[in-house]
C-alpha cells in the first residue's frame, strides 16, 4: 500500500520538478536508479543482516526512510492546479475518458498489459534454474539479475538517445522483441544463452517503461496527472500479479516450456493486433517529437 501510493504521489509531483523537455531522460533516470537500488538492495540486506541481525536491520531502513522523507522539505515552493471537488465515480470516470480518447496513451498501458500477463518468467526461473538448466542458487541468482542488468545497460544508453521520436513504434517494436526473446529463452538449454535472453528481456522492456512514464507525463493535464498515475499504478501491479498467476496455472496444465512459449505466442498475437490497428501512430506525435528534438539538443 505505501508503495503504490508513493509510486503515484511521485508520478504526479515530478512534472513540476522538471522541464517538460527533460521528461524522457528524467524518466530514464528514475527508472535506472530504481534498476540500480533492484540489484543493490537484497546484496546490502543480505550484508547488514548477516553482520547486524534483523532489529538494527530494520532499525537503519527505518532510519533511511525517515531521511529521504526529510528531505521532501527541501523542495522549493510549486504552484499546483487546485482541485475540484467532486464524486470519486466521476473523478475516476474523467481519468478514464482521458485514457480512452488519447490513442498513444491506450495502447501502450493495453500492450505493456499484454506483455505483463504473458511474459512473466521470472516467476519460474527457479524451474527454469534446477529442472532445465540444472543450476544451484548461485545459479537462480544469476538468472535473476540478469533482466535488472539488462535494463541497466539499456536506460545508460536511453539517457543519450531519447526513444520519443517514434514513440509508438519503438514501443512496439520492443514488445514484439520481448515476446521473440520469451520464446527464445523456454527454448534454450544452454546457461549463458538463456542469461543473455533475460539481459535482452530486461533490456528492451526498460525501453517501454520509460517511453510509458514520459507519456504520463506529457500527455496528461496537471490537474490529471494523479489519477491517470493511480490508475496506471493498478494496471501494473494487477498486471505484474496475474502475470505470475498465469504462468503458475499454465505450469499446472503444461510443461514449464510449453506455458513460456504459449504465453511468448500470445504477447506475439497482441502485438501484431496491435500494428495492425495503431498504423496512424507511427506518425511521430508533434508534442513528442518537439520534446525528443528538444532534449536531443541539450
Amino acid at each position: 500500500m505505501r508503495h503504490f501510493l508513493l509510486s503515484q504521489e511521485v508520478y504526479s509531483l515530478r512534472p513540476f520538478l522538471t522541464p517538460e523537455s527533460a521528461y524522457s531522460n528524467a524518466a530514464t533516470w528514475t527508472a535506472l536508479i530504481w534498476q540500480i537500488g533492484g540489484i543493490l538492495a537484497p546484496l546490502c540486506a543480505g550484508l547488514l543482516l548477516g553482520q547486524l541481525g534483523l532489529e538494527k536491520t530494520f532499525f537503519i531502513v527505518f532510519f533511511l526512510c525517515c531521511v529521504g522523507s526529510i528531505c521532501l522539505f527541501g523542495l522549493s515552493p510549486r504552484q499546483f492546479p487546485s482541485p475540484h471537488k467532486q464524486h470519486l465515480s466521476k473523478s475516476l470516470k474523467e481519468a478514464y475518458l482521458f485514457i480512452f480518447k488519447h490513442p498513444l496513451m491506450f495502447w501502450s498501458m493495453l500492450l505493456d498489459l499484454g506483455a505483463m500477463l504473458f511474459c512473466s518468467v521470472i516467476i519460474l526461473l527457479p524451474i527454469f534454474a534446477h529442472d532445465i538448466l540444472h543450476l544451484g542458487v548461485e545459479g537462480l541468482g544469476i538468472l535473476r539479475a540478469a533482466p535488472a542488468i539488462g535494463a541497466c545497460i539499456m536506460m545508460l544508453m536511453l539517457t543519450c538517445y531519447s526513444p520519443m521520436q517514434n514513440a509508438w513504434r519503438n514501443m512496439l517494436y520492443s514488445s514484439f522483441a520481448i515476446a521473440l526473446c520469451t520464446l527464445a529463452f523456454a527454448l534454450s538449454s544452454h546457461v549463458w544463452l538463456s542469461v543473455f535472453f533475460l539481459v535482452l528481456i530486461g533490456a528492451f522492456d526498460s525501453i517501454s517503461m520509460v517511453i510509458r512514464q514520459t507519456l504520463l507525463q506529457q500527455l496528461p493535464p496537471k490537474a490529471l496527472l494523479g489519477r491517470v498515475a493511480a490508475l496506471n499504478g493498478i494496471l501494473v501491479t494487477s498486471g505484474n500479479q496475474l502475470g505470475a498467476l498465469h504462468m503458475s496455472l499454465m505450469t499446472r496444465y503444461f510443461s514449464v516450456v510449453s506455458a513460456v512459449l504459449i504465453g511468448g505466442t500470445l504477447c506475439l498475437i497482441i502485438c501484431v493486433l496491435s500494428f495492425t490497428r495503431t498504423r496512424h501512430l507511427f506518425k511521430p506525435s508533434p508534442t513528442l517529437k518537439k520534446h525528443a528534438t528538444v532534449a536531443k539538443s541539450e
